[in-house]
């Protein structure tokens, strides 16, 4: 399953259009050239996705506002081809250093960030406009849990009651389709493999087998699912496989944090990967063909490399000691409204050690291009700005 998916991405990237040997290229990163087409098409594939925007001219329309430039940096085209430079530097590297050859949980981690981005550009594309909230449901709410809200008024407990019935509604609309997803499609779960692979005793286990086949193609084995479910906490925390274990011993924990639960995983799991297959194979959205989203796809595994790069090999010597946790509480107490420090250490763990791989990670871009060879053709993002906004004209003046 890791090497069909790896092989599906590879298939994806390789489709990205030819450059014509007449595209002016913006920059050249150890003499491999990025073309103006190909900045273009990542700027307008990260932008178009991250503000929700249907075109590249709703896109310019905020790039031409000050304002929202300053808000965010790489609107600017020069500011993102910078970035982008970034990426491909210490992503290569890490290629030609091949850390992350045949790394299960790396290939698990991508993919689950690909779920990701799939299934909410689906949600975006299947529930857009069609959740509405009035003033009578947030009343009905309101009046039925008094309770609740009783220590608010009503326009104070506005935004959370509609982003409650926002979320009631979305999860009702999303069974809804689900169950649609589930009719089309013939769904086989292996119940007695699950059982164990869900089980909260590692030693029940098992450590190979399938647990989910739909219409007779593997989608879910043991292997991957475990790889995804630590993944998804390993990555997004810090934590390790054993820290994630013992996490998922703490029932008050894991109420607060209910995907450490490996049956709600589960379940999550299947949910994602149906309405993955569903906007990216089926006839009403086909995102596969969808360029903004493969280009969205390349410049979010080179995103993910480098972090996941930087944790694989620096976590452990940027771990900080048991002493230098005791100095952060006790400099900071007040911070933690009297918590005793086994319940504060977590926290402070976690932010310490995210600020040192941050550091890690700016001295490693820094390294990269300091042994690379850099060459810039600005002219070429001139000319086109000029070029555009020449069409825009004479468009006015028509």
């Amino acid at each position: 399953m890791f090497k069909q998916f790896v092989f599906t991405f590879l298939i994806l990237l390789a489709a990205l259009p030819l450059i014509s040997c007449g595209d002016p290229w913006v920059a050249k990163i150890n003499g491999e050239k990025l073309t103006l087409e190909e900045l273009n098409n990542f700027y307008y594939a990260n932008h178009v996705l991250t503000y929700k925007k249907s075109s590249n001219e709703e896109v310019d329309e905020l790039a031409a506002n000050p304002e929202e430039v300053q808000k965010n940096p790489y609107l600017s085209k020069q500011k993102f081809l910078e970035q982008i430079i970034r990426q491909k530097l210490v992503s290569d590297m890490i290629d030609e250093e091949g850390i992350l050859k045949d790394d299960r949980e790396y290939e698990a981690f991508v993919y689950f960030q690909h779920l990701n981005l799939i299934v909410n550009r689906f949600s975006e594309l299947k529930f857009e406009n069609k959740i509405d909230v009035t003033m009578e449901d947030i009343d009905k709410e309101f009046q039925a849990n008094r309770a609740m809200y009783e220590q608010a008024p009503l326009d104070q407990a506005e935004k959370y009651i509609r982003q409650k019935i926002q979320y009631e509604k979305l999860q009702a609309l999303s069974d809804e389709v689900l169950s649609e997803i589930k009719g089309k499609h013939k769904i086989v779960r292996n119940a007695e493999l699950l059982k164990g692979a869900t089980s909260k005793d590692p030693a029940k286990r098992p450590s190979e087998g399938v647990l989910l086949t739909v219409d007779e193609k593997e989608k879910l084995t043991v292997p991957l699912f475990n790889a995804l479910y630590y993944v998804q906490h390993t990555a997004n925390y810090d934590l390790t496989n054993e820290e994630v274990e013992n996490l998922a011993t703490n029932e008050e924990y894991v109420a607060q944090n209910p995907m450490l639960d490996r049956k709600l995983f589960f379940e999550q799991l299947v949910q994602m990967i149906l309405f993955h297959d569903e906007a990216f194979n089926g006839e009403e959205f086909k995102l596969k063909d969808d360029k903004n989203i493969i280009y969205m796809l390349k410049i979010q595994e080179d995103v993910m490399k480098v972090g996941y790069y930087i944790r694989k090999k620096f976590r452990d010597e940027l771990n900080p000691t048991d002493d230098e946790i005791n100095k952060v509480y006790n400099e900071n107490k007040e911070r933690f409204k009297g918590a005793p420090l086994d319940q504060a250490a977590q926290y402070i763990h976690q932010q310490i050690l995210a600020q040192r791989l941050q550091q890690k990670g700016n001295e490693i871009v820094q390294n990269a291009k300091e042994q690379s060879v850099i060459e810039y053709n600005l002219k070429a993002l001139s000319d086109a700005k000029e070029e555009k906004e020449e069409k825009e004209e004479k468009k006015e003046e028509e």
